[in-house]
């Protein structure tokens, strides 16, 4: 139908009413582009919106279920340690720290990823500067007391891997603790 009024007007020379057949089929073009932009807009929105909410949950999960484990052993390995007379060894369930230790490990650095992931989503700008600066302290803390927790299952390790091993994951629950209170409050303000 527009092909004709389009000949029509070409065969009568009325250019004002041409230009105005063809500005009616770009509007229409151009309005369809921008549905098609705003649809994709909406269902980037979505995916972002859905990433964070596991971002979030996996996060808190991980530290009320798993972490919080995590530490209560290992304060009360570390108390119960230098209470005992002359070093002496303390009935310590080792091999379930260390399994539920690369869970908590690896679960907390995925979480990191899904953390990155949101920030490359979002054109690289932080949301919320300070949340994103403790989940990056928490990650490398994490991953360091991780790496010295591998050291310490193998066997004898030195005191320092020791020292290292509890400092950094104290000092990266602490932070954590930060980071789940500043990400709800991001997540609130949004």
């Amino acid at each position: 139908a527009e092909r004709e009024k389009i000949t029509r007007l070409l065969s009568a020379k009325d250019l004002k009413g041409l230009g105005v057949v063809i500005e009616k089929m770009e509007t229409k073009i151009n309005s369809g582009i921008e549905k098609k932009k705003v649809e994709q807009n909406k269902e980037s929105d979505r995916k972002t919106e859905l990433i964070r909410e596991i971002h979030g949950a996996l996060q808190a999960a991980l530290f009320f279920f798993i972490g919080l484990y995590m530490v209560m052993t290992g304060l009360d390995r570390h108390f119960t340690q230098r209470k005992s007379p002359l070093k002496t060894p303390v009935k310590f369930a080792w091999k379930a720290h260390v399994r539920r230790g690369k869970i908590y490990a690896g679960g907390i650095l995925f979480g990191f990823a899904l953390g990155l992931v949101i920030w490359v989503v979002d054109g690289f700008v932080v949301g919320a500067p300070y949340h994103f600066a403790a989940g990056v302290v928490v990650a490398v803390l994490y991953a360091s007391g991780a790496g010295a927790g591998m050291r310490l299952a193998r066997g004898k390790a030195p005191q320092w891997v020791r020292s290292m091993h509890f400092s950094c994951n104290m000092l990266a629950t602490i932070i954590f603790i930060f980071s789940i209170i500043s990400g709800i409050a991001a997540a609130l303000k949004n």
